[in-house]
């Protein structure tokens, strides 16, 4: 890797706003109407790539691992469990996008490394085309929030709402479409859209709790609350929220945790303090 300019971090908070037969394939020529919109303009590091491990990684020629930020796509067969739909496809997608000895250009964020010490950065062709939201318009892979890596946040969730819209690839699946709290399987795990009512507002020690129709735990840790800054987390009982993101179950109860405002649509602006505070709330047990 090339190091080069590097975006100061009052530059990076300037971007970051509030937002098989079965499987339709879309090739690189669909991908590429939505490319062009969402590149910095000056980058960190240029690259060569050396393979293409799976949709949402790739393996730079020094051998350095890339996880790209703000996305996510379905997993490859591992230990025995089979693919998940459209992995191969998300896989064999980038390796025709990114074949090895592929010049590339990397823009880092506020974080340079995953807990897995995979390098993290957005991915652009040398025409300045950004992988990530090629992967994401065609239909590949979901939007992925993490913070406090948000760099192109509103392209990714416009590049994934174009192709939900048109029902390409992963959109196809039912269970990637959102669906009322009632009607999410009890077995579901990894991403989900969940529409309903919030029944209840609690809190425990570390997070802020808001249960969907009584189904479904949406998490949302303290340490998160600063990103909901301007939202209204205090008078959401009774509120119609979708909330999108991985789903797991612990403690017999379906939970999802919820990071940034761009996975829970619906909240209203906060028209008191910005975050809401540690007070009289129930309880979560």
């Amino acid at each position: 890797m090339t190091a080069g300019a590097h975006d100061p971090p009052h530059r990076r908070a300037a971007r970051i706003t509030v937002f098989g037969a079965f499987f339709l394939f879309a090739p690189l020529a669909i991908a590429e109407a939505a490319a062009g919109s969402c590149s910095p303009t000056e980058f960190d590091a240029d690259a060569r790539i050396a393979r293409v491990p799976d949709g949402d990684t790739v393996v730079l020629d020094d051998g350095a691992y890339v996880r790209l930020i703000g996305v996510d796509t379905p997993e490859l067969a591992r230990h025995l469990r089979p693919p998940q739909p459209g992995a191969e496809i998300a896989r064999d997608f980038l390796a025709e996008l990114l074949p090895s000895g592929t010049a590339v250009r990397m823009d880092f964020d506020i974080e340079r490394a995953d807990r897995h010490g995979r390098t993290l950065a957005h991915l652009f062709l040398q025409d300045g085309g950004n992988v990530q939201e090629r992967i994401l318009a065609a239909g590949l892979g979901t939007p992925l929030t993490v913070p406090p890596n948000l760099g192109f946040l509103d392209c990714y969730r416009g590049a994934a709402a174009a192709a939900m819209a048109a029902k390409l690839g992963v959109w196809r699946l039912r269970q990637y479409r959102p669906l009322p709290a009632a009607e999410i399987p009890e077995s579901a795990r990894g991403y989900r859209a969940v529409r309903g009512r919030v029944t209840r507002r609690a809190e425990s020690a570390e997070s802020l709790w808001l249960e969907i129709d009584g189904r479904v735990a949406l998490r949302v840790e303290r340490t998160d609350l600063p990103w909901f800054r301007g939202f209204d987390l205090r008078n959401v009982a009774g509120a119609v929220l979708e909330a999108r993101g991985m789903i797991y179950r612990r403690n017999g109860q379906l939970r999802m945790r919820i990071r940034h405002p761009a996975d829970l649509l619906g909240l209203s602006p906060d028209p008191g303090t910005a975050t809401t505070e540690p007070g009289s709330e129930e309880v979560f047990q």
